[in-house]
C-alpha cells in the first residue's frame, strides 16, 4: 500500500513584506518641490491615485530613482533612518510666517518642506559637531509686550543700549538655527518655528544685509512672544483670522524688532508713539532713529 504525502497550506501563512519607500518622505518631498499630485503623476507616468497610494502606504523601491529625479532629492531621502528626526511632525500650523497674506498655500507648504530639510541638515551637523544650546528664555517671555520682551533679551545678551553685532552669528551663538531659503523665500519672506525645544529661523538671503538683519530680529520677536502658543491657535489664525491676526502678530514682532537694537529708552518711546518701530531698534542701539 503506497502512502501519498500531501502538503496542506498553513493556517498562518507568512506574508512577505515588500520593501517600500517611506510614504511620509514622499509627501514631504513633493510639497517641498511645490508640486501637486497631478504634476508628480505626470512626471512619473502614473495616475494621481497612484501618487496618493505612494503617500499613504509607500512606493516600490523601483521608483526611487524616478521620484528622486522628479523631486530633486537623493534616492536615500525616501528611506528614513531610525535616528533621523521625524520631519513629518513639522506642520504648517507650527510655523510663524512673515508674509502670511501674500503667500499661497503651496508656497507655504514648500517653505515648511525646506524647514524639514533643515532639520535633517542640522541633525547631520549635530552628529559631527557640537552646536550651542539655546539659552534664551523663549518660554518665559511668551505673552510679554514687545518692550518688556526686548528689555529682558538685551539684558541677557549683555549689550545694554549698544548696537548688536552681526545678527546671524549672534543668533547662532545662542542656539538659534538659522538657514536660508531658496526662491520660495521671496513669497513667504521669512519664518520661524520651534522643534523639539530648538528654535529655527529661515531668511531670504537674496535681500540686502540690512533686511536680513531685521528679518532675524523679527523672527526672534515671534519666538520670544509667541513660542508657547498652541498649534491649534496658529492654525485658527491661518484659516479664519488671516488678515487680522497676521497683522497683529506682525505688528508686535515689528515693534519688538525695532526695540531690540535701539535700547530701552527709545524702545519705550517708540512703543508709545509707534509700535511698529520697536523690534527694529533691537539691532541698532540707543540713539538710532526708529525706522
Amino acid at each position: 500500500m503506497s502512502v501519498v504525502k500531501m502538503e496542506l497550506p498553513s493556517p498562518f501563512p507568512r506574508v512577505e513584506q515588500k520593501a517600500s519607500l517611506n510614504p511620509e518622505r514622499i509627501r514631504c518631498g513633493r510639497e517641498t518641490a511645490g508640486l501637486s499630485k497631478v504634476q508628480l503623476a505626470d512626471f512619473l507616468g502614473v495616475t494621481s491615485r497612484t501618487v496618493t497610494n505612494y503617500e499613504e502606504i509607500g512606493a516600490p523601491v523601483s521608483q526611487a530613482a524616478a521620484l528622486a529625479d522628479a523631486l530633486q532629492v537623493m534616492p536615500s531621502f525616501f528611506s528614513a533612518s531610525p535616528s533621523a528626526p521625524l520631519i513629518e511632525d513639522l506642520s504648517e500650523g507650527q510655523v510663524w510666517f512673515r508674509s502670511l497674506r501674500k503667500s499661497k498655500v503651496r508656497q507655504r507648504r514648500s517653505a515648511v518642506g525646506h524647514g524639514r530639510n533643515a532639520l535633517l541638515f542640522f541633525r547631520w551637523i549635530e552628529d559631527h559637531f557640537r552646536l550651542p544650546e539655546c539659552d534664551l528664555p523663549f518660554a518665559d517671555s511668551a505673552g510679554m509686550c514687545p518692550a518688556a520682551a526686548v528689555s529682558m533679551l538685551r539684558a541677557i545678551l549683555g549689550y545694554g543700549e549698544n548696537p548688536l553685532p552681526e545678527m546671524t552669528s549672534l543668533a547662532e551663538a545662542h542656539g538659534i538655527r538659522v538657514f536660508s531659503l531658496p526662491t520660495v523665500g521671496r513669497e513667504v519672506d521669512a519664518f520661524s518655528f520651534m522643534f523639539n525645544g530648538v528654535p529655527y529661523v529661515a531668511v531670504d538671503t537674496s535681500k540686502t544685509a540690512e533686511r536680513v538683519r531685521f528679518d532675524i530680529a523679527h523672527e526672534i520677536g515671534h519666538l520670544m512672544m509667541h513660542e508657547m502658543v498652541s498649534e491649534d491657535v496658529v492654525v485658527a489664525r491661518n484659516a479664519r483670522y488671516r488678515k487680522r491676526s497676521s497683522f497683529v502678530c506682525r505688528k508686535s514682532s515689528d515693534a519688538g524688532a525695532s526695540c531690540f537694537g535701539h535700547g530701552a529708552d527709545s524702545c519705550l518711546s517708540a512703543a508709545d508713539s509707534d509700535r511698529k518701530a520697536i523690534f527694529q531698534s533691537f539691532s541698532h542701539g540707543h540713539g538710532s532713529a526708529c525706522l
